[in-house]
């Protein structure tokens, strides 16, 4: 599956958030409210903000894009960018310079990662589909903390919300199939298979019909 290029159209801003799917009972004559959150967990909601299209070639590769994903029809693995809050080791008091970013295709990739991985963990015991807990273990690197990103297979995320012991971690959403033990998890560069959201309309205003800035909301495939 293609990978949105970021290398060619990175934003200058990116919301992720795997947004909850809350069920609500209604208001009581107490004013309180129960709220149910289902077991599928809401879904992640990317988007990215001020894409700027400065040369001839980055409105080629956004109209072309734009053309690939029609509308919401088909379906892309989308970076969540997480490099400033990710487990990375530090020299000197600050976080270790990534390594060169490699693509084996610039306009659609379908391998997008580090050149070199400076963190490597894995699922230690397999889990359950829909399970919100999950036991990770660090093979290489800096500890896993709340609010760190990873991904399992080629194309599901998870946020880690907080440690609940030794290894294991509170996540979201929950897990969307079913895990081994030793499965990968991937804190490097974890992407989301996602399809533009339908109502949003990713249409470039063109100064003068040579550039412009842009933007892409992305909704969780499933």
């Amino acid at each position: 599956m293609y990978i949105f290029p970021v290398h060619l159209l990175p934003p200058l801003a990116i919301e992720r958030e795997p947004r909850d799917l809350a069920l609500s009972g209604g208001t009581a004559l107490t004013g309180d409210t129960d709220v149910i959150l289902s077991d599928g967990g809401g879904r992640w909601e990317i988007e990215y903000n001020g894409i700027e299209l400065v040369t001839p070639d980055d409105l080629r590769v956004w109209d072309a894009w734009t053309a690939y994903l029609s509308g919401g029809v088909n379906p892309c693995l989308v970076p969540l960018l997480t490099l400033a809050t990710g487990p990375r080791p530090k020299v000197a008091g600050r976080p270790l310079r990534p390594s060169g970013l490699y693509v084996d295709d610039d306009e659609w990739p379908t391998e997008m990662r580090y050149s070199v991985a400076d963190h490597e963990a894995r699922i230690s015991a397999a889990a359950a589909l829909r399970a919100t807990q999950v036991e990770i273990l660090v093979d290489k690197g800096p500890a896993i903390k709340s609010g760190h990103h990873f991904g399992v297979g080629a194309d599901r995320a998870y946020r880690v919300v907080r440690p609940l012991g030794a290894n294991l971690f509170s996540i979201l959403p929950p897990l969307r199939s079913a895990v081994d033990e030793d499965t990968a998890a991937d804190f490097h560069f974890p992407l989301v298979r996602a399809k533009l959201d339908p109502q949003f309309r990713p249409g470039a205003s063109l100064y003068g019909a040579k550039y412009g800035t842009v933007s892409l909301r992305f909704l969780e495939a499933f």
